[in-house]
């Protein structure tokens, strides 16, 4: 249950700084309505790491494996963010892909943030249910 309650604090508190980021960008860059599609993507990045981070969890027999796996998760995040900002400058130019980098940033930073937020909550409940041993003791014999 305690595993449970920590992967659900662990997505509503990533979701709810995501937001607030979103949030303080569009508000810094006097932001329109489409930074709705932010709100979209970040609530779709927490999910699917949320989803990873359990996977992994469940499945690691190290702790340290799931630090590996934040890092993995944002480095495809970066290059995603990274796509999509080429892909509009290609498209449309350097004027426009300028005018687009605070919901591209949007984004990225708050999908950063859920998964360091992920990680850590996730991290510290993987390493007191170890107890600074393997998560999974591996059957001798």
């Amino acid at each position: 249950m305690k595993t449970f309650l920590t992967f659900l604090l662990a997505y509503v508190l990533s979701l709810l700084a995501g937001s607030a980021i979103i949030v303080w960008i569009a508000e810094k860059t006097a932001g329109d309505e489409t930074f709705i599609l932010a709100f979209m993507a970040e609530a779709l990045v927490a999910s699917i790491a949320i989803v990873v981070f359990a996977i992994v969890y469940l499945g690691a027999l190290d702790p340290r494996n799931i630090s590996v796996t934040a890092l993995i998760l944002s480095a495809v995040l970066l290059a995603l963010t990274a796509a999509i900002i080429a892909y509009d400058i290609w498209s449309g130019g350097l004027a426009l892909a300028w005018t687009d980098l605070p919901l591209f940033g949007s984004v990225g930073l708050s999908g950063l943030v859920a998964i360091a937020i992920q990680w850590w909550l996730i991290r510290s409940r993987a390493r007191r249910v170890a107890g600074g041993r393997p998560i999974l003791e591996k059957a001798s014999g």
